[in-house]
């Protein structure tokens, strides 16, 4: 009896030995799997979080792009309009003076509704430009003949130096070219 309790004895430890060892197999299996069924849900995760910011970074860009390129144009118009307003001998009427406020208007409203997309630096050299084009438009609409304001001879005179300023070797003139240089690098147009 005591060798078949032997065989017995050892059929069951090995017994033992290859359900444990293929339940060990079968659970490495297992966890195995389930990690990589987890990574590749962590990295489709991934995949999707950085196309999401992808995008979001183009549509960011687009909107950069659209806002510094209208704001330029409408600094261009405005700059000419102010450049071409008043010259040293003329006398500008109501409606040249109302047209100067629709184009300061349409730039100043530009920049004030969309200064969140321009770089910080750009948007404080506008806003400095924006408040000296105010300056200047101020004292233009005191020029007016037609509104019944009276004309001063050294006022007119500090206006038409104020408008020196915006030709372009002038303060405003290179103010504005400094911001046209830095919205093209910041646009990598050069």
């Amino acid at each position: 009896m005591i060798g078949a309790v032997d065989f017995v004895a050892i059929g069951g430890w090995i017994f033992t030995a290859v359900v444990a060892g293929v339940g060990a197999a079968v659970g490495a299996y297992v966890r195995t799997r389930a990690e990589r069924r987890a990574i590749a849900a962590s990295l489709d995760d991934v995949e999707r979080r950085i196309a999401d910011m992808t995008e979001a970074a183009r549509a960011r860009w687009s909107r950069r792009s659209e806002v510094c390129a209208t704001l330029y144009g409408h600094l261009m118009k405005t700059q000419l309009e102010f450049a071409g307003f008043l010259g040293p001998s003329t006398t500008p009427t109501d409606a040249e003076v109302e047209e100067l406020h629709t184009h300061f208007r349409a730039f100043s409203d530009y920049f004030s509704q969309n200064a969140l997309f321009l770089p910080k630096e750009i948007k404080q050299q506008v806003h400095a430009i924006a408040n000296e084009l105010r300056k200047v438009r101020a004292g233009a609409t005191m020029l007016t003949p037609e509104s019944g304001e009276v004309t001063q001879p050294d006022y007119r005179k500090r206006t038409h130096e104020d408008l020196l300023r915006l030709t372009n070797d002038g303060e405003l003139g290179v103010m504005i070219s400094k911001v046209e240089d830095e919205l093209r690098e910041a646009l990598a147009l050069d």
